[in-house]
This record gives C-alpha cells, sequence and structure tokens, in this order.
C-alpha cells in the first residue's frame, strides 16, 4: 500500500464513521414552536481537525495540534441577550448580544493548555476563544464555529463547529464524547512527517 494510499484511507475513516454512527450531529432534533429566539438552546460542540498544517510568509509551515472533543454546548437567550456554556463542565463561559438576525459573535482571552516552539517565535502566546454562529426561530436550531488562536484576529489555531436546537433538550450521555478542551500545541513542522495528514472529520 502506498504512503499516498494510506494517507487517503487515514482521512476517509472519520468522516466514514462520523456518517454511521452520529446521526445526531447531521440529523439534530427539531426545536420547538417558538415565537422568537428566547429559550435554551443545546446541541453538540466539537473540534473540525486534531492536527493541521498553516502556512505563514514569515514563519513557514507549522504544525497545529489541537484537542479531539464532543461536548455539549449550552445558549440561554433571553431579550437579546445570550449566554453561553462551553462544555458539560462549563469549561468556559460567558455572555454576548444577539442581533435582530440571529447572529452572534464574540471574542475573548481564555486559558488551557496551550504551547508554542520557541522557534516559532512570530506568535505571541495569548489564548483568545471567537465564536460566532446564527440561531433561526422559524426552524428552531442553529449553528456555528469556535476558533482557540495565540491571539486576537490570528487564523493559525484551532476550529470546531457545533450544532444546536431550541427547547429540545440536552444530547443524551451516548451522543457526547471527550470533553471540551481549550488547547493549541504549535510546532516547527516535522520534516519528516507526512505533510499531506490531515484529521478531517
Amino acid at each position: 500500500m502506498t504512503a499516498r494510499l494510506a494517507t487517503g484511507l487515514m482521512m476517509a475513516l472519520p468522516l466514514l464513521t462520523a456518517c454511521a454512527t452520529d446521526r445526531y450531529w447531521y440529523q439534530p432534533p427539531a426545536g420547538s414552536a417558538s415565537s422568537g429566539t428566547d429559550g435554551t438552546w443545546q446541541g453538540l460542540i466539537r473540534e473540525d481537525f486534531s492536527q493541521r498544517i498553516s502556512h505563514s510568509a514569515v514563519a513557514g509551515a507549522v504544525g497545529v495540534r489541537c484537542a479531539r472533543f464532543q461536548d455539549l454546548i449550552t445558549l440561554e437567550v433571553s431579550a437579546g441577550r445570550l449566554d453561553v456554556t462551553l462544555g458539560r463542565s462549563s469549561v468556559v463561559r460567558f455572555d454576548t448580544g444577539l442581533d435582530a438576525g440571529g447572529r452572534f459573535s464574540q471574542q475573548l482571552p481564555v486559558q488551557g493548555d496551550t504551547w508554542i516552539y520557541g522557534g516559532v517565535g512570530i506568535y505571541r502566546n495569548e489564548p483568545t476563544l471567537t465564536i460566532w454562529g446564527q440561531l433561526d426561530p422559524s426552524t428552531g436550531t442553529g449553528s456555528g464555529h469556535l476558533s482557540v488562536t495565540p491571539g486576537e484576529n490570528q487564523r493559525i489555531g484551532c476550529y470546531a463547529s457545533f450544532r444546536v436546537s431550541q427547547n429540545a433538550g440536552a444530547p443524551t450521555p451516548d451522543k457526547l464524547g471527550a470533553p471540551f478542551k481549550v488547547q493549541y500545541w504549535i510546532d516547527e513542522l516535522d520534516k519528516g512527517g507526512d505533510q499531506e495528514f490531515w484529521m478531517l472529520r
């Protein structure tokens, strides 16, 4: 088996497994009938990848390792304000505003398992969480994304996606995986490693 074929199979396996076993993610429960966005929105948040290669004009190619997780996200909405809880153990909690279209975004400093190799000196280790998404009261569902980066307005880092339903209850324990975790490890790219390998989900 060639290295390229092996890499392709490794890339496809998580996708096939997810399609076969994680139906909740692709078909979340329908939200309850509602006259607005107020209420409790709950669902799953999970990482988009656990390893990636990022390219910078200054630093060149660097490797980023991220936590693997599939955990609970809860959004409590009342009168245009949104209280966000990430993780079944409330790893991160904050509040933000919700616009008339159900869109929201927030950026805040966080603490976690973060590390940057000294040879990649252009990045400061100032962990920053950014979340953005949209809630649709007409369908009772919402979705969005989250990133943890080594500073504000940085593209390099770890990313996650979430899907929620309005007033439909939390996912059952069997739908949850590893707990949510703030993490990124940024290092010089191993020249002897497989530079095509991406662990996508």
